[in-house]
C-alpha cells in the first residue's frame, strides 16, 4: 500500500512539472520521440533495410531502440532506422524489422531550460518500484557509490538481490544501491548486475556541471545517498553538483566542497542552474561518417547543452576541428564509417580524466566547403569539394536501381550497393564478416565478392578461377559498393549514360 500511494504521488509530482506549476518551474516544449520495443527475443539488428543486408547482432525481448527514420525494403515492407549507441556496436546505426517490434511514444524535452527544481527532475525519472536482479560477478558492498566508502562484505555470483536506487558519481561510474534477502543494503558497480537501468542521459546534463543558484537553510544532507541525514546550514550557494542519485521517489546531488563532498536531499527547496568552470558536462556516444553523391557527413552524437561549441577551421594539414567545453566521451563512443573522398581521418583528442579536447577531421585536399547543423542530440558536418564530379542515379531497364544518394563516385568511377541489385534480381547475398566478403549465386555460377580486393573469384560447378577488376569493392555504412561496371560484367549488362544518370540494360 505504501508504495502504491509513493507512485500516485510521484505522478501527481510528474504531473504538476509537467503543467509547469510545481515550484514555478519553467517546463521546456516536448517533442515526441518513438521507441521500437523488441517483441521476442533474436530480433535481429541489420545494416541496412531488408533482410540481405548483414545482421549487427540480436537483441532480447523488450530491448528499446530509439527510432531515428523509416525506410521500405525491396517488397515494400517497413523497416525501422534505429539508434544502437547503447548496444556497443561498431555501427551506431541500424535496421529492424517493423513486423518484429512495436512502437512506443515517449515525449522528451526539446529544449532543457535554464532552472532546474525538483519537480523537473523528477519529471525525468518515472517512479518504480523495487527490481529482482542477479550478481553475475564477485563483487564488494560498499556504504557509498564509490570504491573510496567503506566496504560492507562481497557478495558472490548468483546472489538475488533486490535493485532499490541508482547513482553516478564524479567519476561518471555508475553504481546501483541493493538490498540482499537477509536486509542488508549498500551499493555495487552497476556492471556486476544481471540488469540495471542507467540514469538517462538527458536527467545527467540536466544536472551534473551545474551550480545551486539557490537552497533553503538548513538543508538536509548526509554522508551517502539514501543514509542517514542531518539539517547542516552550510551555505551550498554556488557548489558544483558532481554526482546524482535516485530510487524513483527521492533525488540526492552531490555536491563539492573543496577535497570532500555530501549529498543533499532535494526535497528541500532547491533551484540548480548555470555552469561549472569550463561549461556544461556533455557526452559523446558516437561518430557517423557517411560519403555519397560527392560529398561526406559527419554526424558526432553528442547529448546535452552545446554552449560554447567552437567548429573551426584550420590549415596545415587541412582540418576541421570540433570543440565543447567538458565535453565526455563515453566507454560505448565508437566511429562508424571508412576515409572518403573528402576525408582522410577523424581522430578525437582526450585528456587522461576522460574529458574530449577536440575532434578532428582531417580533410584530403584545399577548397574544400563545410557546413555544420546543430540538434538536441548531435553535431552534423558536411563537407563537399565544389569540383568533384556527382555520382548520378542508376537505372536498371527502366526501373531506378540507385538513386544519386545512394551511389559514390569514387576513382572516376561510380559504386552502387551491392544489395540493390540483390533485390532486383531477387537473389541471396551470403555475408563474411571475418573475411569481408559477400558471396551470391547467379545462374550456375557463385561469385566471391571481398572489400578492398580487385579479384573476382567465380565458381561453375567443379571449375574455379579468378577475373581482374579495374576497381576494388568498397564497404561504406555496412554496405558492399561495387563498381558499375563489375555488375555489368557479372550480370551481362550494357551501360549507357548522360549527364545525370546511368543505364544498365539486359544485353
Amino acid at each position: 500500500m505504501k508504495m502504491r500511494w509513493v507512485a500516485i504521488i510521484m505522478t501527481i509530482i510528474v504531473v504538476m512539472a509537467a503543467a509547469g506549476i510545481a515550484h514555478g518551474v519553467p517546463v521546456a516544449a516536448a517533442a515526441v520521440t518513438r521507441y521500437a520495443i523488441a517483441l521476442e527475443n533474436g530480433t535481429s539488428i541489420r545494416s541496412g533495410p531488408g533482410t540481405a543486408y548483414s545482421r549487427l547482432t540480436t537483441v532480447k525481448s523488450g530491448t528499446s531502440l530509439r527510432i531515428m527514420a523509416e525506410a521500405k525494403d525491396s517488397a515494400g515492407r517497413i523497416w525501422y532506422k534505429v539508434d544502437c549507441a547503447a548496444l556497443k556496436l561498431k555501427q551506431t546505426v541500424g535496421y529492424v524489422a517493423s513486423w518484429v517490434t512495436t512502437v512506443q511514444q515517449k515525449e522528451v524535452p526539446d529544449v532543457i531550460p535554464q532552472d532546474y527544481g525538483i519537480s523537473y527532475l523528477l519529471s525525468l525519472w518515472r517512479a518504480k518500484t523495487a527490481v529482482s536482479t542477479q550478481i553475475l560477478k564477485p563483487v564488494n558492498m560498499r556504504a557509498g557509490p564509490s570504491i573510496t566508502e567503506d566496504r560492507l562484505g562481497a557478495v558472490p555470483v548468483g546472489t538475488v538481490v533486490r535493485l532499490v536506487g541508482y547513482a553516478v558519481n564524479n567519476k561518471q561510474e555508475a553504481w546501483c544501491k541493493i538490498t540482499t534477502k537477509n536486509g542488508v543494503s549498500g551499493w555495487v558497480v552497476a556492471a556486476s548486475l544481471m540488469q540495471y537501468e542507467p540514469i538517462p542521459g538527458i536527467f545527467m546534463t540536466a544536472t551534473v556541471g551545474k551550480r545551486v543558484m539557490s537552497v533553503d537553510v538548513p538543508v538536509s544532507v548526509c554522508d551517502v545517498p539514501f543514509g542517514p541525514a542531518y539539517a547542516s546550514s552550510v551555505s551550498l550557494k554556488g557548489r558544483v553538483i558532481s554526482g546524482i542519485a535516485t530510487d524513483g521517489t527521492k533525488i540526492f546531488a552531490e555536491i563539492v566542497d573543496g577535497m570532500s563532498g555530501m549529498w543533499v536531499d532535494l526535497s528541500s527547496h532547491i533551484t540548480i542552474g548555470g555552469t561549472a568552470p569550463g561549461g556544461d558536462v556533455c557526452s559523446m556516444t558516437g561518430i557517423e561518417v557517411i560519403g555519397s553523391c560527392g560529398r561526406t557527413e559527419v554526424t558526432l552524437h553528442v547529448n546535452g547543452d552545446k554552449n560554447g561549441l567552437v567548429v573551426a577551421r584550420e590549415h596545415n594539414p587541412e582540418r576541421i576541428e570540433v570543440s565543447l567545453p567538458r565535453l565526455i566521451q563515453s566507454a560505448q563512443t565508437t566511429i562508424a564509417g571508412t576515409p572518403t573522398m573528402q576525408l582522410s581521418a577523424v581522430k578525437v583528442w582526450s585528456t587522461s580524466a576522460g574529458f574530449v579536447s577536440k575532434i578532428v577531421l582531417y580533410l584530403t585536399g584545399t577548397g574544400m566547403h563545410a557546413t555544420h547543423t546543430v540538434s538536441r542530440s548531435s553535431i552534423k558536418i558536411t563537407v563537399a569539394n565544389p569540383e568533384s564530379t556527382l555520382a548520378k542515379s542508376v537505372f536498371l531497364g527502366k526501373r531506378l536501381l540507385c538513386s544519386c544518394d545512394e551511389t559514390l563516385f569514387i576513382d572516376d568511377a561510380t559504386f552502387i550497393p551491392l544489395v540493390n541489385v540483390a533485390d532486383a534480381y531477387s537473389i541471396s547475398l551470403l555475408w563474411d564478416a571475418i573475411n569481408r566478403q559477400t558471396s551470391f549465386t547467379l545462374g550456375n555460377r557463385q561469385y566471391v565478392l571481398k572489400d578492398g580486393l580487385k579479384t573476382l573469384k567465380v565458381a561453375q560447378e567443379s571449375s574455379r578461377w579468378n577475373e581482374d577488376m579495374v576497381l576494388a569493392p568498397r564497404l561504406i555504412g555496412g554496405s558492399l559498393y561495387v563498381p558499375v561496371a563489375t555488375i555489368a560484367h557479372v550480370f551481362n549488362l550494357s551501360v549507357s549514360a548522360d549527364v545525370l544518370r546511368i543505364y544498365l540494360n539486359p544485353l
